[in-house]
């Protein structure tokens, strides 16, 4: 006797019949697979539905998975404006436009409000202003190094970091994973067996 879906017939003692099909026998693993991959919750032939339940549970991780956005394209925009951005308009205002570390606190802040506030629904705001408010942390010291004026880089630092570990914490918060529970019986022994299987 072979596996319906992998056609194997090595691992015959372990085949079972999980739905009404008296002559197609599966492996366990087999069937679980498929079932993911395929989507599915029904036997494709005679129809009998799984005993399936899809629950989304909350994952806790320390080390959560920091995205811009869901596109290539917008991550992209948000590195160019992160640090091509950043540099040429606040070097430009400090030395083309001769303005004080005050004006340019108050302009890059502003710019990044509003440039978060245009892409918000193509991007991750939280992690884009953190990634963008390191840019200009770095901007800021560099141009109060050459002012010996660090009044408002300990402004910047602090906003920075407030905001990073309120990113941090959401992302550790937020982290979400759907879980198919997944009840199968072999019909010929009525052994009950339940498996646990991910997104």
């Amino acid at each position: 006797m072979t596996c319906r879906i992998c056609l194997d017939d090595e691992n015959s003692n372990n085949l079972i019949q999980p739905c009404n099909c008296t002559s197609a026998l599966v492996h366990k693993e087999c069937l679980l697979q498929w079932l993911h991959v395929s989507n599915h919750t029904a036997c494709e032939i005679c129809t009998f539905e799984y005993d399936i339940v899809d629950v989304e549970e909350t994952k806790h991780t320390w080390c959560p998975q920091c995205r811009f956005s869901k596109d290539l394209e917008a991550d992209a925009l948000v590195i160019v404006i992160g640090i091509i951005g950043h540099f040429f308009l606040m070097f430009s205002v400090a030395f083309w436009l001769g303005s004080s570390l005050e004006d340019i606190f108050i302009y890059e802040n502003f710019c990044q409000g509003m440039f978060v506030l245009m892409l918000h629904k193509h991007i991750n705001p939280r992690e884009v202003l953190f990634f963008w408010k390191i840019c200009s942390s770095i901007c800021l010291y560099i141009i109060s190094q050459m002012r010996h004026d660090y009044q408002y880089i300990i402004c910047e630092l602090i906003i920075t970091v407030l905001i990073g570990i309120y990113t941090y914490a959401n992302l550790v918060r937020s982290a979400k994973q759907t879980v198919r529970y997944i009840n199968i019986e072999d019909r010929q022994t009525n052994e009950h067996m339940e498996t646990v299987q991910g997104p």
